[in-house]
Formats: C-alpha cells, sequence, structure tokens
C-alpha cells in the first residue's frame, strides 16, 4: 500500500509545476508558440526520469475543439474493452487531481505531492537561460507517465494542449494519435492561417505510428496526409476510411431492445 512520507499540501506541490515557468515569466513576452516554448526541456526531463512514458502505449490527442472530449471518450472506450486505462487531460473541471485518472479515479492527493516533488526534484538539475521554462504542463505529464508505470496500465490516453509541435505533453512518447477538428484558432501563438495551425497541430505525427483523424478541410488535410507519408504513419480519417452510428439502447429485455 502506498504511505505518502511529505506533509508538502496539495497546493504547494501545485505550485511547484509552476516554478520554472514563474521565474521565466518576467523575462519573456508573449509570442508564438515556435518562440517562446522551448518543450525540449520536457524530452530532458524525462530522460533524467528513465523514460516511464516508453513503458507504455501511448495516445495523443490533438485538435482545436474536442480535445479533451475524444481523449475521455477514447478512454473509456479502452476501460469498456477491458483495458486498464490511463487518462492525462487538462485543464480540470473541479479539481486539479482530474488531469490524472486510470480507469476514471483520480489520483489521490497524496501520491500527487510525493510524485511532484520527485518530478521537481530532477528538474532543478538544469541550468534553463532564464528566459526559457519546462512548461508546467510538462512537469504534470511526467508525474502521470510515473503513475501509469507504477500502476502497470495497459494504454494511457494524453490531452495536448492548443498546438502538438511546440507542446510540452507531445514528448510524452506515443505510439498513435487522435486529431479532433482543425480550425483557424490562437493565431497569435499559432500562426496567422489556417496552414500555420495546422502545421503546429500536425507535431502530433512524431515518431508515430498511426493517426486517426476527424473530418478536416483540405488545407488540413493535405498537410496532414503529407507528414503522415514524411514519417511513414498510417492514416485514417473517419467518413473516407471508416465510419459510425449512435445507437442508443433504453432497455433490453430478453432478446429484445426497444
Amino acid at each position: 500500500m502506498f504511505t505518502s512520507k511529505s506533509a508538502l499540501s496539495v497546493s504547494d506541490a501545485i505550485g511547484l509545476a509552476y516554478a520554472s515557468f514563474n521565474r521565466a515569466k518576467p523575462y519573456f513576452t508573449p509570442g508564438a508558440d515556435r518562440d517562446i516554448r522551448h518543450p525540449e526541456w520536457t524530452g530532458r526531463l524525462l530522460h533524467r526520469l528513465g523514460r516511464p512514458d516508453q513503458d507504455g502505449y501511448n495516445v495523443a490527442v490533438t485538435g482545436s475543439k474536442g480535445k479533451g472530449s475524444h481523449a475521455i471518450l477514447l478512454a473509456a472506450i479502452l476501460e469498456k474493452f477491458g483495458f486498464r486505462t490511463g487518462l492525462f487531460t487538462g485543464p480540470h473541471l473541479v479539481d486539479f487531481m482530474e488531469r490524472f485518472r486510470i480507469n476514471g479515479k483520480s489520483i489521490d492527493g497524496a501520491r500527487f505531492v510525493d510524485y511532484i516533488q520527485r518530478v521537481h526534484a530532477e528538474s532543478e538539475h538544469f541550468t534553463v537561460p532564464r528566459h526559457q521554462y519546462i512548461g508546467p504542463v510538462g512537469l504534470l505529464a511526467a508525474v502521470a507517465s510515473l503513475w501509469f508505470r507504477d500502476e502497470r496500465t495497459d494504454v494511457n490516453v494524453y490531452e495536448l494542449g492548443r498546438g502538438a509541435l511546440h507542446d510540452d505533453v507531445n514528448q510524452i512518447v506515443h505510439r498513435g494519435a487522435v486529431m479532433a477538428p482543425v480550425f483557424l484558432e490562437h493565431v497569435n501563438e499559432l500562426g496567422p492561417t489556417l496552414a500555420d495551425v495546422a502545421h503546429e497541430k500536425c507535431g502530433i505525427i512524431a515518431n508515430t505510428s498511426w493517426i486517426t483523424s476527424a473530418a478536416q478541410s483540405n488545407t488540413v488535410f493535405n498537410l496532414l496526409r503529407k507528414r503522415c507519408e514524411e514519417e511513414n504513419a498510417r492514416l485514417r480519417l473517419i467518413g473516407r476510411n471508416f465510419t459510425y452510428t449512435n445507437t442508443v439502447v433504453l432497455c433490453e429485455c430478453g432478446d429484445s431492445v426497444w
């Protein structure tokens, strides 16, 4: 049974995830993700932790809207099929611990405190330029990967943030990816055109075996297809490679469904 030895509060532990960002905040100005975000620090942190993300079968989720819904539904489907499923999402609705779930159950606060202290301690070994930072969501994703590894999950679903190419969570090694519909949004951070936004989102495909995507505009689809060809990733598009139907079962009586 897990027993925490830390007296640190959950609130203070959450603050550790933002320590690097808060130190750097006075030294950078808002701008495009490609200019101010440095997800490679999260990759280096995962290496210091022994790459816990490489022990599981991970699926990453991106898109413009509906990323959280896609991630939650995918995790629920996998759990329904008998897989022990980890889920990392953000932001949370009520409680911060909602971001970390296994088969729908959130991580215990005391366990989160111990994990974040370990992750933060490893992050302090880096000499990060004062205008750069280790993204808070990157540290939290590292916590999730440690917890999923220790709990021996079968598959894990990670929701990315607004982008992918310069998103810290994208540093989590993932075999598969899901892309919700992509449209023009976050133009100050991702770029002024739909092609710019799609370029950032398609960063999810790096070292990925397969991606399943919602129907996309021609601009997004062409970039997505090109990126999959470059990475030798299998692309399946809803409405083109497969379809689905919604079935509502109100009552099951013997052999009949009403």
